[in-house]
């Protein structure tokens, strides 16, 4: 089926898979949903190279996302996939926005916290690059509690890996050391 095919990386068979559960049944969310969540990845494997074939799996998982947002608004994994799409081709506003809204569904999920505080950093990061000192601190201010409720969800979880939490609190140092807090920031390195 589509997702042993998808979890053993096999993207384009998964595909497959999905357009034709759809094709039986077309208000089938999971299936845009992971038929949308092979595209991306496809572009990010070696399946495909060139940018053409890029631009055609990210259209087509948007698209997919889109309908699947349509059919299940409420469910927060299709906005996280909506922010790591416009990730891939760094539209950091809309991931911030979409992480934001996963957040809103399921406030209890550290993932989409880590996430949304690492969209805020690279928000930021972009804002600084193009001079718009302002708007980047506001972005690095929004990001440092979004980084910290991450960890304190990360730190309820029973089973977390030590990458996961280095990772966060790396990134947490990175926004303090933005916000001026320098002696914070070498705390969490």
């Amino acid at each position: 089926n589509g997702v042993r095919l998808e979890e053993q990386g096999k993207y384009s068979a998964a595909i497959e898979m999905y357009t034709q559960a759809i094709k039986l049944n077309t208000d089938f969310a999971d299936a845009y949903l992971h038929r949308a969540i092979c595209n991306i990845y496809m572009t990010k494997s070696l399946e495909i190279e060139k940018d053409d074939e890029i631009k055609y799996h990210l259209d087509a998982a948007l698209k997919d996302l889109k309908f699947a947002q349509m059919l299940a608004p409420k469910k927060a994994i299709i906005y996280s996939y909506l922010g790591f799409l416009h990730y891939r081709i760094n539209n950091f506003d809309a991931v911030v926005f979409y992480c934001e809204k996963a957040c809103a569904l399921e406030p209890n999920n550290y993932a989409y916290f880590f996430n949304l505080g690492y969209a805020l950093y690279l928000s930021g990061e972009d804002k600084l690059a193009s001079g718009k000192n302002k708007l980047a601190l506001q972005l690095f201010n929004r990001a440092l509690p979004a980084c910290n409720k991450a960890i304190n969800l990360l730190k309820k979880e029973k089973v977390w890996e030590k990458k996961e939490m280095a990772f966060l609190y790396k990134n947490r140092a990175f926004i303090k050391f933005e916000l001026g807090d320098y002696k914070g920031s070498l705390e969490d390195l």
